[in-house]
């Protein structure tokens, strides 16, 4: 067995397919049938089911795949030590987020990272999909709220908090707001989705409040939403990623500050999280992206 067909196994077996693995390799689709058969016949077993529309594990390739990763991690972890320190970050890393995370976050901040890491190329792939990382090739990706894969690594990135917001040109228009139950006489944009669109939480110390909400306007993009919100059409609970900026610069106002608002129905403790393929071994590159995006949410 030579390194690299194990290596190409281990694709092949997380891509799904011969030619999705030769792709994420960088190699020809024959390189990689050739490997696999190498590799099949010097251990004297069939590896993969294959048809012609799909390629699955057979058990005995499920059983090699759980031995070896583990020492295919190790001998990776153990070049990356050795190359720390005798050159720079270099390759390619894939990282994903929602769309309006990553035109709020990461966009704006990216260059300064790319400045500290000219050898590495990052690919940033936006989509409000649940992207699966291992079939799109993800290295570190941000995901909201509750995880319902568990065979993902995560780590808390941030907790956050939500905010009632309107423009300026709204409240004066349209007059103050004192207390939760004002809101039922203003104009509300919401997102569709349950925990959002049609009630929404207000706690004071002991005081709760729900108010009901009546949307003018559904808008399933946050950042479409602030736009909107910007623009005078009315108030909107916005996550305070999304909105500090614009309440520190006087774009938006925060609608009652004494009341800590959410979405009824909404995680009880929401927050952000930084998600990895299920491995031991993360790479210095992902480990620096990491760090970058932890010091740019505390700032």
């Amino acid at each position: 067995m030579e390194l690299t067909q194990l290596r190409t196994f281990v694709a092949v077996s997380q891509s799904g397919g011969f030619a999705s693995a030769a792709d994420t390799l960088n190699v020809t689709p024959s390189t990689v049938t050739r490997a696999i058969a190498n590799l099949e016949a010097s251990l004297g077993v069939r590896l993969f089911q294959r048809t012609t529309r799909s390629v699955s594990l057979t058990e005995a390739g499920e059983g090699f795949l759980r031995r070896i990763s583990p020492a295919l991690d190790e001998i990776a972890a153990a070049a990356d030590d050795a190359c720390k320190g005798s050159k720079e970050l270099s390759g390619v890393l894939r990282v994903g987020a929602s769309v309006s995370f990553g035109q709020v976050v990461i966009a704006p901040n990216l260059s300064r990272f790319c400045g500290r890491h000219q050898n590495l190329t990052v690919d940033l792939v936006l989509s409000d999909n649940l992207t699966d990382l291992i079939a799109n090739r993800i290295d570190v990706a941000v995901r909201h709220g509750d995880l319902a894969d568990s065979s993902l690594i995560a780590q808390r990135l941030a907790r956050v908090s939500y905010r009632v917001v309107a423009s300026p040109d709204y409240l004066s228009a349209n007059g103050g707001i004192t207390h939760p139950k004002d809101l039922a006489h203003h104009s509300c944009l919401t997102f569709p989705y349950a925990a959002f669109r049609s009630c929404w939480r207000f706690r004071s110390g002991r005081k709760k409040q729900d108010v009901k909400i009546d949307p003018t306007i559904r808008v399933s993009n946050p950042s479409a939403l602030a736009t909107c919100v910007k623009s005078g059409m009315g108030l909107a609970l916005l996550a305070d990623w999304m909105v500090d900026r614009d309440l520190a610069d006087g774009s938006l106002v925060k609608v009652l500050p004494d009341w800590i608002a959410s979405g009824v129905g909404a995680d009880t403790d929401p927050a952000l999280w930084i998600v990895t393929p299920s491995r031991a071994f993360v790479p210095e590159k992902t480990r620096a992206f990491i760090e970058f995006l932890r010091k740019t949410i505390s700032q």
